[in-house]
């Protein structure tokens, strides 16, 4: 059986976040199962998600793509409308019997996923947690960002300094 990880993303498309999604996958030898959960909201007792929301979700898993192929790491994207998107997401890990679900922070809070839903993961998941601690953009160094733009253009290289 392959191993499996799972990259949820809700809202802030981050492209720093979802390479080391990718190269962590590549290191575990993982199918990474990029995860669009696409709010809904009721609204006048119709169910509505907004347009904006929803360009996000597409653009998350074409970046997810594009990095993964780049980098060899196969990929099982999934999109989800939900009004629960932790429930949302324990439920597909336990469904795919992924061993772990990537989460990031940052200085300012949730990357790919708001604060609050991480929050719920932490006591919720029933699987393993790579909860990965990436600096602001504002908090980086100038020799900092010139390495991130420099390893953007050569994605076979494997070192990568995030503090």
């Amino acid at each position: 059986m392959t191993k499996k990880l799972l990259l949820p993303f809700q809202h802030g498309l981050d492209v720093r976040a979802i390479e080391q999604a990718v190269r962590l996958a590549k290191g575990s030898d993982a199918t990474l199962a990029p995860f669009s959960l696409i709010p809904i909201a009721e609204r006048y007792g119709k169910k509505d998600s907004r347009l904006d929301l929803v360009q996000q979700s597409k653009d998350f898993l074409e970046v997810t793509r594009h990095k993964a192929r780049a980098y060899a790491v196969p990929v099982e994207p999934y999109e989800r409308y939900t009004k629960d998107c932790a429930q949302s997401i324990c439920m597909l890990a336990y469904e795919m019997q992924c061993d772990g679900i990537v989460l990031f922070i940052s200085y300012k809070g949730g990357l790919l996923l708001p604060a609050d839903i991480i929050s719920k993961l932490v006591d919720e998941a029933k699987c393993k947690l790579y909860i990965i601690r990436l600096p602001s953009d504002d908090r980086l160094t100038l020799s900092q960002k010139l390495r991130m733009s420099l390893l953007r253009w050569m994605p076979g290289k494997r070192t990568f300094c995030t503090q």
